[in-house]
């Protein structure tokens, strides 16, 4: 998951692999009722279970505060990535960079992921914070 091009634009790209062709498209609709994916870094995951949700994990840079802070969202599909909907959000905002996490889960486990930051808007240390949310969960903080 990536932010494409130098204008905010945010693509959702779903392929079919015979014949390789793209199945869907979402040009900056990659959103659930109140939360907005838009990006540099996150990821997709999902349980190792069949037929199991799609899960994206990012930020919204257009909900950046005065410290280049926003709070972090995971939104959650039940159709491989045609529709979302909001999963879970933090209460507190971060400067989150190099959002990362397993592209599969086990059931028993949870959603995790990791992310960077600075630690103070004037310092020039870095953070590194842990998260994990479970999966069933819905609208709880991280």
């Amino acid at each position: 998951m990536f932010q494409a091009g130098q204008k905010k634009h945010q693509l959702y790209d779903r392929f079919n692999i015979a014949p390789f062709a793209i199945d869907l498209r979402l040009d900056n609709d990659f959103k659930g009722r109140n939360f907005n994916l838009f990006g540099f870094d996150g990821f997709f995951t999902r349980s190792e279970l069949p037929n199991s949700p799609l899960y994206a994990v990012s930020t919204d840079q257009t909900k950046y505060n005065a410290d280049y802070k926003a709070p972090m969202f995971i939104l959650r599909s039940r159709d491989n990535g045609a529709t979302w909907e909001d999963f879970v959000s933090t209460l507190e905002s971060y400067a989150a960079y190099y959002v990362v996490g397993p592209r599969i889960f086990r059931s028993q486990d949870r959603i995790m992921g990791m992310f960077s930051g600075p630690t103070k808007r004037t310092q020039n240390g870095w953070s590194i914070y842990f998260f994990h949310v479970t999966a069933e969960r819905r609208k709880t903080a991280l």
